[in-house]
């Protein structure tokens, strides 16, 4: 200890910095949604995770899937979409145990409707396919979970890896290091009058958006290009999506253990396909986890499976052949409120 202090004497400009960082990190958890300062994306997950854990934002169905179904319009006080992109699937039954840990009242129904490419791999986990994916996106992970929710998701070597990763969002300056980032480096004179710091001025915009359509938002419609490009684009990415989906390997545990966790809370499940760019659905990879999720499906008298009533999408309706812009999301969303809704409501009444 006085070797410590003897130490701080000698160096007192250190000891100043040390207290000043520590009153700054001391400061930052008195600040309160301070994840608004964060990018759109980071945003996204921590806004969707605070929606799941209040307890007065109560739905009768609920939407778990990916950056496609993310485009489903939400339904006041009745339909939430907590789709995320670039998560994976594997997540879905933790984050519906933590929707269900902050409400007494259960959803009717859970929808499950994630890309059948997410089902690919051996494991399924991002680290171990692609370290860059997960480099890019494990926020989405990471701030979606406490650290004490991601320790009873995992074990061994993943364990391991998700708590180092972990461990130093504890730090709030570490957590939200790209937000203070983006202050330092991009703050403008008319941001200090209204102190919208950071990304915060887009972010209150990105939530009157999700709150008046329940959670969704389509990626497509920040794919900013003339429409002969991203025609040209789909028509290229068409070629690249097939080559993907020649995969050998595929599980089916995360669709179960989705609806292992829903069945144990007497909640009924839809898996719902979305559509897709022409020529994807008729791959054998498809055409296999399609059967799968109906078979599935099949065994469980609280699961329905679902299609749209037209699964192929021509690339008119696609940003660059994965997300759909506007045009595709008004068709896609049409298709959903005239023939998928119904059916889902129908299913949760029990009719």
């Amino acid at each position: 200890m006085n070797s410590f202090i003897s130490f701080f004497k000698k160096a007192p400009a250190f000891g100043w910095l040390l207290t000043v960082a520590v009153l700054f990190e001391t400061g930052l958890h008195f600040a309160g949604d301070l994840y608004y300062i964060d990018g759109r994306g980071a945003f996204l997950t921590s806004y969707k995770r605070a929606v799941a854990e209040d307890p007065q934002r109560v739905y009768d169905y609920l939407i778990f899937g990916d950056s496609r179904s993310m485009s489903i319009n939400g339904r006041k006080d009745e339909l939430y979409n907590f789709s995320l992109p670039a998560a994976g699937p594997r997540y879905f039954s933790f984050f519906l145990k933590k929707y269900l840990s902050s409400h007494q009242e259960k959803p009717r129904v859970v929808v499950w409707a994630t890309d059948a490419l997410q089902l690919a791999g051996r494991q399924n986990v991002m680290y171990h396919d692609s370290p860059e994916i997960w480099k890019q996106f494990k926020h989405r992970l990471l701030n979606l979970f406490s650290i004490k929710e991601n320790w009873e998701q995992y074990e061994g070597e993943e364990l391991v890896f998700i708590m180092k990763e972990s461990l130093p969002n504890l730090l709030l300056s570490v957590k939200h290091r790209e937000g203070f980032e983006h202050i330092l480096t991009a703050t403008k004179a008319s941001d200090l009058r209204d102190l919208k710091l950071g990304h915060v001025r887009e972010n209150i915009k990105l939530v009157e958006h999700l709150e008046e359509l329940n959670g969704q938002i389509n990626v497509g419609n920040y794919f900013n290009a003339p429409d002969f490009v991203t025609l040209e684009l789909s028509k290229k990415s068409l070629k690249q999506q097939i080559d993907h989906r020649k995969v050998k390997h595929h599980t089916m545990k995360p669709v179960l253990d989705f609806i292992e966790e829903a069945e144990k809370n007497g909640i009924k499940v839809v898996i719902l396909e979305m559509p897709l760019l022409t020529g994807l659905s008729a791959t054998e990879y498809n055409r296999t986890i399609s059967r799968r999720l109906e078979e599935i499906a099949g065994r469980y008298q609280g699961v329905k499976y679902l299609k749209f009533p037209v699964m192929d999408y021509s690339p008119e309706y696609f940003s660059e052949g994965i997300h759909y812009n506007r045009k595709g999301e008004n068709r896609m969303n049409g298709d959903f409120d005239r023939y998928v809704w119904p059916e889902i409501v129908k299913f949760g009444e029990g009719k």
